[in-house]
């Protein structure tokens, strides 16, 4: 048992005193003795109470003859074996009320620095309570049995903190699986209407939850009994989603960090509220040799879909992924923003990014192209293909139409998708060629023979179609594009083939070109004589031919616009191909032809564009033994094959600048990129799921929905570990329940 300790029969030295000043009594006053743990209080203890000289501690006293000073006497520690001094304060102070009193009060805290009247003061203090109390506690301080019973208290509060984070935790693991089900699957969460949900209807969530818990008895304990967290409550659900998306975003950061390169591409889209919606992904090849294209959001441009407002945003994915030399390829979707807009908008990315270079999604590049051309900047052809598309849904949102239809005409319309315009091709080409036999079941349809069979909106909605078929103006167009998409097309299949042959595609390009040319200087004079002859020669007036001019004057300046605008953005949209001549670099079909003569112009070419990212030396070097090792069938024929090939033969060490190029090839997004299926995802999670939601919640599910795979191989990596770490994201708020462990 610990006990207070005597007063030191000599005097200390100066240093002696400084140190016990400055270890014991000043220690204490800035850190309380209550505040430490238990192995600096033993220490305390033991090390017992200062008892210093006090030679600033006086009292100046006079009598007839003479004034003196009566100083403090050290003797007084002997006497009083609580107290004790600090020299640097000049003040007395009580051992046990400065270790464990809880009052603040002279002998604890301030300190006494007068001797008058000391001796009554001395024995006034010794006999009050609170000093026995302090000096009961010094004394039994240290006590094995004491000791014990804090160490056993200590640990059946940790253990029971441990407990009930432990159940905390597993009910919080079944709610994870729960929102991830529901993000997985684009179900909403709650209902979209609050006001008009039924009793008996609390939201998918909770009632998903209740299900469980008739099978899990942990999971139905908690539900009946939890009264602090129950983790149904919007704002529950919304910090779990996030969770989630977090523990996935962190995933995708640590593999873009290991990326040599990497391509950011946005596309456009509106919501079902008519908000205009930025997809965001990122594209690259990751530390294991694997092409991930990740999405990593949506941002609602709304109020401001200029070049200004999108080029922040590049600015903040760059920031937030760390981007800094890695930017290789900018790609917008760009259908409805005129080129110079676009240019400028690259030209500032590429201020910041110099080896970004501007690529548009190739294989899908001419839709955009016809959109731009058709409907962005002609009124006439915006009309007709809106007339068009009413024409194909007059049919195909109605069963019962469609079996009329595929009775009389044995034709089904194709529907018109802004997204994939080989659709419209085939809507115009087949109005274009079934066009009399479409106006002969119309003209059926609100005859006399059909009455009875129709209702009146689907009779005047057939007349509307049959004046639109009829019309000389829909004759032409449809001739005119016909012409264009049968051009168009070749173009869209070629790049669709996923061929690295650049240069090859590049001539195609050119020859396309150059027929639209063609056919802009020569072809209106056959679509005219047509249009012309179906009606018989007659040139009736047009709604859309100015005063005083003729209809061929009129359409003649039409059919020249429609094909000024494919000529245009088809020769803006494909002039990066030039760029990328150097991909032709990994065709596998011309490395023989390479062995015997080297492609020093393609490395040239590579140099141009991104010199500064390879040793353009030891890439030759590398890319002549990769030629010449064709043979053995090392390396294997395609980008992917040659980048797998070398993961699994550990060549990168080796090669590295033959690697870097295999992913900067990869990386660049000549192919149909995943931002197109980011865009259908959202349509289905906006428009049919969550309609109501806010853009801060649609966020992570957005990510849980569409990055699904990465989710799935989280979780069947190690499902105990997600859980962890997505419940330590989720700790990180303020919460009453507990959620960490001891």
């Amino acid at each position: 048992m610990a006990r207070a300790p005597s007063a030191s029969s000599s005097a200390k030295t100066a240093a002696q005193l400084s140190e016990d000043c400055d270890c014991i009594i000043e220690e204490l006053m800035k850190k309380k003795f209550s505040q430490r743990d238990t192995a600096e209080k033993l220490r305390f203890v033991e090390r017992g109470r200062p008892t210093p000289e006090l030679p600033g501690l006086y009292l100046v006293c006079s009598d007839r003859e003479r004034k003196y000073r009566r100083r403090f006497c050290v003797s007084a520690y002997a006497k009083h074996k609580w107290l004790t001094g600090c020299p640097k304060l000049n003040k007395l102070f009580c051992w046990p009320c400065v270790l464990f009193s809880r009052e603040k009060s002279i002998w604890s805290r301030e300190g006494l620095g007068s001797i008058s009247g000391l001796s009554h003061t001395l024995i006034k203090h010794e006999k009050s309570r609170n000093h026995i109390q302090c000096a009961f506690a010094l004394c039994t301080f240290g006590s094995p049995a004491v000791d014990a019973q804090l160490e056993i208290q200590k640990a059946r509060s940790v253990t029971k903190h441990n407990d009930a984070v432990k159940n905390n935790r597993a009910i919080l693991a079944r709610l994870i699986d729960v929102a991830c089900l529901l993000a997985t699957q684009k179900i909403p969460f709650r209902n979209p209407a609050p006001e008009l949900q039924e009793p008996t209807n609390k939201g998918n969530y909770v009632e998903v939850v209740n299900f469980l818990g008739g099978y899990d008895h942990l999971l139905k304990e908690h539900l009946k009994y939890s009264t602090v967290f129950r983790g149904t409550s919007p704002s529950t659900q919304n910090e779990l989603i996030e969770a989630v998306g977090l523990r996935m975003m962190d995933v995708i950061k640590r593999e873009v960090s290991g990326a040599h390169f990497v391509a950011i591409l946005l596309d456009e889209c509106s919501d079902s509220t008519h908000r205009s919606q930025i997809s965001t992904v990122l594209r690259y090849v990751d530390g294991s040799g694997e092409l991930q294209e990740r999405f990593i959001g949506f941002k609602d441009v709304g109020a401001d879909a200029s070049a200004e407002a999108i080029y922040k945003h590049v600015l903040w994915a760059a920031k937030e992924f760390q981007l800094k030399g890695k930017l290789v390829a900018q790609t917008y979707d760009g259908a409805s923003v005129h080129p110079r807009k676009l240019w400028a908008l690259h030209t500032k990315v590429k201020d910041n990014f110099p080896q970004s270079l501007l690529v548009h999604y190739h294989s899908h590049v001419l839709n955009s192209v016809l959109r731009a051309s058709a409907g962005a900047y002609i009124k006439e052809c915006r009309l007709f293909f809106l007339s068009l598309t009413g024409l194909s849904n007059f049919f195909t949102k109605s069963p019962k139409r469609m079996e009329y239809l595929r009775t009389f005409a044995k034709k089904r319309l194709p529907n018109l998708a802004t997204a994939r315009w080989n659709f419209t091709t085939k809507l115009v080409n087949t109005v274009n060629e079934h066009r009399n036999t479409l106006i002969l079941f119309l003209e059926h349809a609100v005859g006399a023979d059909s009455e009875g069979e129709w209702d009146s909106a689907a009779v005047m909605q057939a007349q509307g179609s049959l004046l639109f078929l009829r019309q000389f103006e829909t004759i032409f167009l449809l001739r005119t594009f016909s012409t264009i998409f049968a051009h168009a097309d070749a173009l869209s299949f070629m790049f669709q083939n996923k061929s690295k042959d650049v240069a090859h595609c590049h001539k195609k390009v050119s020859e396309a070109v150059n027929n639209l040319v063609e056919i802009r200087r020569v072809g209106f004079a056959k679509v005219w004589e047509g249009v012309a002859e179906h009606f018989g020669g007659a040139k009736a007036g047009s709604k859309y031919a100015q005063e005083g001019e003729m209809l061929e004057e009129t359409y003649s300046k039409l059919f020249d616009e429609i094909l000024e605008h494919a000529i245009i953005h088809i020769s803006y949209r494909f002039s990066s191909l030039p760029s990328f001549h150097f991909m032709s670099l990994l065709d596998s079909s011309k490395f023989a032809s390479y062995k015997g003569h080297f492609p020093d112009g393609l490395i040239n070419n590579l140099t141009d564009s991104y010199g500064s990212a390879f040793d353009s030396s030891a890439l030759t070097n590398e890319l002549s033994v990769l030629y010449s090792s064709q043979e053995e069938d090392i390396f294997g024929e395609s980008v992917s094959e040659i980048i797998a090939s070398m993961n699994s033969k550990d060549l990168i060490w080796a090669m590295p600048e033959l690697y870097k190029l295999a992913c900067l090839i990869s990386t660049l997004p000549l192919a149909v990129p995943s931002v197109d299926r980011s865009i259908c995802a959202f349509k289905r999670i906006k428009a049919y799921c969550h309609s109501t939601e806010e853009q801060e919640r649609m966020g992570p599910i957005s990510l849980i929905s569409i990055e699904k795979k990465l989710l799935c191989k989280l979780r069947s990596d190690s499902q105990s570990k997600f859980d962890d770490e997505v419940i330590d994201l989720f700790a990180n708020r303020t919460r009453k329940s507990e959620f960490i462990f001891r």
